[in-house]
C-alpha cells in the first residue's frame, strides 16, 4: 500500500509531492534545509524529500517571527530557506559569510520547536530514525486507516500522526480550515478512522459537532498533549463511540514515553517502576515525571545536552490509587495567596460541571496580595450565568484556595494550532 494525502480536499500521492520538491531550485543539492510554511502540501514535500535524501530539515511553525528564522539561519549554517506555498515557493540561499559554527549534527535529521505552552520555543534535534519510531508500533489491523491531522504539522505530534501514516500505507487528511462544520464534513468525506488530538480539540469537535453530519467510524481516538481527565475519555468514547480509544504522554525532547489503552485517566504506577526496561522508563521525583527512551532526542539544537539520559518533564503527577494522575506543569502553577495552585486542576474541576464546556484559569494580578485566580469559561447553560453557583459547585471538588475568585464567560477559549488552550 502506497501512503497518500487528502490535502483541503485534494488527494496527493507520493509521486506528486516528489514532482513539487523536483521543482524547488536547489533543494536537490541542499544538505541543511529549513522550511516555513503555512501549506502542508509544501511542507509535506520537503519533508519527504529530506527524508529520502537524509538531510538536514529544520522544521518552522508558519507562525514564528522572521527575526527568529534569520538567527536560525545564521546560526544553523543552513543552505536553502523555502517558504511560501506550493504553487509559488519562495526559495533564497543564505550567504555565508558571517555565519556562526553549526550547531546542527551532520547526519541528516530533523530539528522541531516545541510549542511554548508555558515559555519560549526550544528547537529539538531529532534523527530521521527517532522521529519515526512511534510509526513502527501501527498494528497491523490499522493499515491502509484514513488519519486526521489535528496537531500542527510542523509540531512532534504531528508528525508522529505523519509517519504512522506513511509507515502503515495510510491517507493523511489535513484541512486548513478550522470551522466546526468544515472540519466534521472533511472528516466524513475523507472517511477518516483515525483521529489524534488534544483534550481541548476533542472537546471541541464534539461540542462544535453539526447535528446534520454523522459521526465517523472511528477505529481509534488518542489523546495526547494535556491533561487528560476521565470526563474528556468518556466524552470521546460516548460521543464518537472509537473501537478503541488511547492517551498518549509524549513529548518532543522524551518521544512517546507512555501510552495507556485501558480507557482510565493516569496511568499504573508500575510504569513508573525504575528498572522496568523497555525503549522508555520512567520515574517519578519530587512529584515530576522523569523520563528516559531509547528514541528521545539527541540535543536542543543549540548544543545543550543531557545529563545521564534522564529528561526532566516538568510535568507533576500525583499517586492515587496505585495509580499516577498528571495535575498539571511546574512553571504553570499560580501563586495564589501565598499557595501554590495548578491551573489544570482547577480547570478539570470547572469542566466537570455541567453548565461549563471549557475553562481556562490564570493569574489576575492584584496589588494586595499578588497573584489571584481568575477563570473564563465557555457557559453551556441552561440557565444564566452565575458566579455563585459556579463556585458552590467547585467546593466540593477543591480546596477553597483553589476556587477562583473571579469567574468570567466568553465565547471562546482561544486554541492554539496544536489544539491546546492558549495560556498567558
Amino acid at each position: 500500500m502506497n501512503p497518500d494525502w487528502i490535502i483541503n480536499g485534494r488527494r496527493y500521492a507520493e509521486d506528486d509531492l516528489a514532482a513539487i520538491a523536483a521543482g524547488i531550485d536547489g533543494l536537490q543539492q541542499a544538505a541543511r534545509i529549513l522550511v516555513r510554511s503555512p501549506d502542508p502540501v509544501l511542507y509535506y514535500a520537503v519533508l519527504a524529500h529530506s527524508e529520502c535524501k537524509d538531510a538536514f530539515l529544520f522544521a518552522l511553525p508558519h507562525s514564528m517571527p522572521a527575526s527568529a528564522v534569520q538567527d536560525i539561519v545564521r546560526s544553523a549554517d543552513v543552505d536553502l530557506v523555502i517558504e511560501g506555498n506550493a504553487d509559488a515557493p519562495r526559495v533564497s540561499k543564505p550567504e555565508t559569510a558571517g555565519r556562526t559554527e553549526s550547531a546542527a549534527p551532520d547526519r541528516g535529521g530533523i530539528c522541531i520547536f516545541t510549542t511554548g505552552t508555558t515559555g519560549g520555543p526550544k528547537g529539538v534535534v531529532h534523527s530521521w530514525n527517532t522521529i519515526a519510531a512511534s510509526s513502527r508500533h501501527v498494528p497491523g489491523v490499522l493499515g491502509g486507516a484514513v488519519w486526521w491531522l489535528a496537531y500542527q504539522m510542523t509540531s512532534y505530534a504531528g508528525l508522529q500522526v505523519y509517519f504512522s501514516a506513511r509507515r502503515s500505507g495510510g491517507t493523511l487528511v489535513a484541512l486548513t480550515n478550522r470551522d466546526p462544520a468544515a472540519v466534521a464534513g472533511a472528516i466524513v468525506s475523507a472517511g477518516v478512522t483515525i483521529i489524534s488530538a488534544t483534550p481541548t480539540y476533542w472537546r471541541w469537535l464534539a461540542q462544535g459537532w453539526p447535528s446534520a453530519i454523522e459521526k465517523p467510524a472511528l477505529l481509534r481516538a488518542t489523546l495526547g498533549g494535556e491533561v487528560v481527565t476521565q470526563e474528556t475519555l468518556d466524552l470521546v468514547r460516548e460521543t464518537f463511540r472509537p473501537q478503541g480509544i488511547t492517551h498518549i504522554y509524549a513529548s518532543s525532547e522524551a518521544g512517546t514515553a507512555i501510552v495507556v489503552s485501558d480507557g482510565l485517566a493516569g496511568f499504573p504506577k508500575a510504569l513508573a517502576e525504575e528498572g522496568r526496561g523497555g525503549a522508555a522508563e520512567c520515574k517519578v521525583e519530587g512529584g515530576e515525571l522523569f523520563v528516559r527512551s531509547t528514541t528521545q532526542m539527541a540535543r536542543y539544537w543549540n548544543g545543550e545536552e543531557l545529563r545521564d539520559g534522564w529528561i526532566p518533564t516538568g510535568d507533576l503527577v500525583e499517586e492515587r490509587d496505585d495509580r499516577y494522575f498528571f495535575c498539571g506543569r511546574a512553571d504553570g502553577r499560580i501563586n495564589a495567596g501565598g499557595a501554590k495552585v495548578n491551573p489544570e486542576r482547577v480547570e478539570e474541576a470547572l469542566e466537570r460541571l455541567p453548565m461549563i464546556r471549557v475553562a481556562l484559569v490564570y493569574a489576575k494580578a492584584s496589588p494586595i496580595v499578588g497573584d489571584l485566580l481568575a477563570a473564563d469559561v465557555e457557559w453551556a447553560g441552561p440557565a444564566a450565568f452565575d458566579a455563585g453557583q459556579v463556585r458552590a459547585g467547585l467546593t466540593k471538588m477543591l480546596a477553597p484556595h483553589e476556587i477562583p475568585p473571579y469567574i468570567r464567560v466568553v465565547d471562546r477559549i482561544p486554541m492554539s494550532e496544536n489544539g491546546k488552550k492558549v495560556r498567558v
